[in-house]
């Protein structure tokens, strides 16, 4: 993992690690553009192995008017990614973003798709 992290996060040298296809469709659709919109995606296929040893799934990822970019998931890992792609944001960073300047005192909790102002002062 170490040797990894020298390159960019979602290359094949550093794929985003993932849990099964449902955790790869879930760091897709945490995904933020700088527009802060999701982006669309589709799997291109499975492309080979990671720099981990399993397969490796590659997704076209797209902000609107832009270029797609490359994303490359290694879907056998335990947990999740919350660490942006270079260029994005996640909601995660978004939700921690708005909770921080929302107002003093409060606490935030996100779950997988919906940002919950769980205690006010």
């Amino acid at each position: 993992i170490v040797a990894a992290e020298v390159h960019d996060l979602g290359s094949a040298k550093n794929p985003v690690r993932e849990n099964m296809p449902q955790g790869e469709i879930a760091y897709l659709k945490r995904l933020r553009c700088a527009d802060g919109k999701e982006p669309a995606f589709d799997c291109t296929g499975s492309v080979g192995d990671s720099p981990y040893g399993y397969i490796m799934d590659k997704y076209a990822v797209t902000c609107q008017g832009q270029q797609s970019v490359d994303v490359y998931i290694d879907m056998y890992h335990d947990g999740g990614e919350n660490r942006a792609l270079p260029g994005f944001t996640t909601y995660a960073v978004m939700a921690r973003s708005f909770c921080r300047t929302w107002r003093t005192g409060s606490a935030c909790a996100l779950s997988a798709s919906n940002l919950f102002v769980v205690r006010r002062h």
